[in-house]
C-alpha cells in the first residue's frame, strides 16, 4: 500500500476498492439513516441523552446563563414525551433523572422564545402523572471504598478547575500507569502531548475542542492523546490506534484520579478544518491523528457535577 500513499489517482482507487473501508463506511451510513430517521420522529434515546447532558452541563457552569438550550429544548421535550411509556417501564432511572434536569432547567431558566414556551407547557403536562424523585447518593455511588466500582463511581468529569496547576510528578505518575493499559501487539501506538507550561500554546488548542465551551473549561492544562498509524501495516488495523488510546487514556485518568486531581474528556471531533489547525500548532507528523483531548486540574470546591446517569445492565449485556 505504500504505492497509494505517494500517488493521488492510486489513492483513489486503493478506496475505492478497499472492501474493509466499504463495508466500514456501509455500516455508518446504516445507523446514520437510522438515527436520522428516529429523530425526525423525535424517538431517539442518543439524541435525548447527548442533549440532557447538554442541558446539564449548562446548569453546572460557573456563569450560569438564564437562557441557553433554546435550539434545542423543543426537540428534547417533544421526545422524552414520546420515549415516556418505554422508559417509565423499562428504564426508570434515566425517567426520572430526565425529569429531574428539565424541572431544573425550567425552574432556573426564562425566555420568552416561542420554542422555550411550547417546551415548557409540553413538559408541565408530562410531568403532571409523575412525581420527580431524587436519585439516591447510594444507588448513584455505593459508599464502600474498598471496590474498585465505588472508585470509578467516584469520579466525575469536572468543568470547573481552579487555577493551581498538577505537579510534573503528578503528570509523569499518570503517564506511567496510562503505559500498562492493554494494547494490540504491545504496539501503543500513541502518545501524549500535554500542554500546561506554555501559556501562549495553551490559550489557542484550548479554544479548539468544541466539547471545550471554547476554552478548554479554563483548566490549567490540557492534554491531547496522539495516534501513530505508522504503527499498522494493513487497513485491517485501521482501529486499533483508536482502541489503544483509548484504553491508555482511561488509565491516565483514573491514574490523576486517584491522586486528587480531575479531569474532563473534551474528545475530537472528524472535523478536517480543527484537525489541520492542531496540527499545525503541534507540529504533528504526517501518519498521526488527534483521538481525543482531555482538560485537567483541580476542581473548585464549589463546582457542580453532572449527575449523567447511566444505561442499564440490562440494555449493553447479552450472554450466550
Amino acid at each position: 500500500m505504500l504505492w497509494a500513499s505517494k500517488s493521488r489517482l492510486f489513492l483513489v482507487l486503493f478506496l475505492i476498492l478497499d472492501k474493509q473501508l466499504i463495508w466500514e463506511y456501509v455500516r455508518y451510513l446504516r445507523g446514520l439513516y437510522k438515527y436520522n430517521r428516529l429523530e425526525r420522529l423525535n424517538s431517539n434515546e442518543y439524541s435525548l441523552r447527548r442533549r440532557l447532558h447538554g442541558i446539564e452541563k449548562g446548569l453546572t457552569q460557573k456563569e450560569f446563563r438564564s437562557e441557553f438550550a433554546l435550539s434545542y429544548i423543543l426537540e428534547t421535550v417533544m421526545t422524552l414525551k414520546n420515549l415516556a411509556p418505554c422508559l417509565h417501564e423499562e428504564n426508570p432511572s434515566f425517567f426520572e433523572y430526565s425529569l429531574r434536569v428539565l424541572e431544573e432547567y425550567f425552574f432556573r431558566t426564562h425566555s420568552d422564545d416561542e420554542r422555550y414556551i411550547r417546551a415548557m407547557e409540553i413538559f408541565t403536562e408530562l410531568k403532571a402523572g409523575h412525581a420527580v424523585e431524587k436519585i439516591p447518593e447510594e444507588e448513584r455511588c455505593p459508599n464502600d471504598d474498598s471496590s474498585f466500582f465505588s472508585f470509578l463511581c467516584s469520579r466525575s468529569s469536572i468543568r470547573v478547575f481552579s487555577k493551581e496547576v498538577p505537579s510534573d510528578e503528578v503528570l509523569t505518575y499518570a503517564i506511567r500507569c496510562a503505559l500498562q493499559a492493554p494494547s494490540g501487539c504491545n504496539r501503543q501506538p500513541y502518545r501524549f502531548v500535554i500542554i500546561k507550561n506554555d501559556k501562549e500554546l495553551l490559550k489557542k488548542v484550548a479554544a479548539l475542542p468544541p466539547g471545550g465551551g471554547g476554552n478548554a473549561f479554563d483548566a490549567p492544562v490540557v492534554v491531547f492523546v496522539i495516534g501513530d498509524y505508522s504503527a499498522f501495516p494493513t487497513t485491517r488495523s485501521f482501529h486499533e490506534v483508536y482502541v489503544d488510546s483509548a484504553l491508555a487514556s482511561l488509565a491516565f485518568v483514573l491514574a490523576l484520579h486517584e491522586q486528587g486531581v480531575d479531569s474532563c474528556f473534551m474528545n475530537w471531533p472528524r472535523d478536517y478544518n480543527l484537525s489541520q489547525r492542531l496540527e499545525t500548532l503541534l507540529a504533528l507528523k504526517p501518519y498521526e491523528t488527534v483521538v481525543t483531548s482531555i482538560a485537567l486540574g483541580y476542581r473548585e470546591m464549589e463546582s457542580r457535577v453532572a449527575l449523567s446517569v447511566r444505561k442499564t445492565i440490562e440494555e449493553i449485556l447479552e450472554i450466550r
